[in-house]
């Protein structure tokens, strides 16, 4: 199964988001724009991972929920990977927050610690929500300047998802198990 690990964005947040997304379509051609119910902010991808290891992986976010608490965001800005010119994915920024970097590789080193380990993509954390993704690079620069009013919101689950593949093409993100971050010193 292929799964991922992310913090779950709230309902009204992509509300927020779904309007973005439609002020930007028409500076955005070709672009494949992600659903509603797929948006979040990836804290680690394990790719391909064995079924029986899902109850473990659970286990390794409950214990790393349980020493934070929920987490204030803002998203204030629009970015590119791998840049404006030649972009393959439109994202939002989220301004930087060191305890999503601490929470982050708190759970990767969680991961890593396993018999047997975790294996997870080793990219650098980067806070974002993707937007959109190009089939064909495209150059974008006009739509990144895009203005819009900082949106905060507060982070307070994370979310073991898995890449369900659709009969027909598509797919589904399903949970596997969900935490909150409740912790209060």
């Amino acid at each position: 199964m292929r799964l991922f690990i992310a913090f779950e964005i709230p309902e009204q947040i992509k509300e927020h988001l779904i309007c973005l997304m439609e002020d930007l379509k028409p500076l955005c051609n070709g672009a494949r724009w992600v659903r509603r119910e797929d948006l979040h902010i990836t804290l680690a991808f394990l790719g391909e991972t064995d079924p029986s290891l899902v109850p473990v992986i659970a286990d390794v976010l409950e214990d790393a929920a349980c020493n934070f608490k929920a987490q204030n965001v803002r998203i204030t800005h629009l970015g590119t990977f791998p840049n404006t010119t030649h972009a393959s994915v439109l994202w939002t920024g989220i301004e930087k927050n060191p305890q999503l970097f601490t929470i982050a590789d708190v759970v990767r080193k969680n991961l890593s610690e396993q018999n047997p380990q975790i294996t997870f993509d080793a990219k650098p954390f980067k806070p974002h929500i993707t937007l959109a993704r190009f089939k064909i690079q495209q150059n974008i620069s006009t739509a990144i300047q895009k203005q819009f009013q900082d949106i905060a919101f507060t982070l307070n689950t994370i979310v073991l998802y898995e890449t369900v593949w659709l009969h027909g093409g598509g797919h589904r993100y399903e949970k596997r198990a969900s935490v909150s971050l409740e912790y209060n010193k």
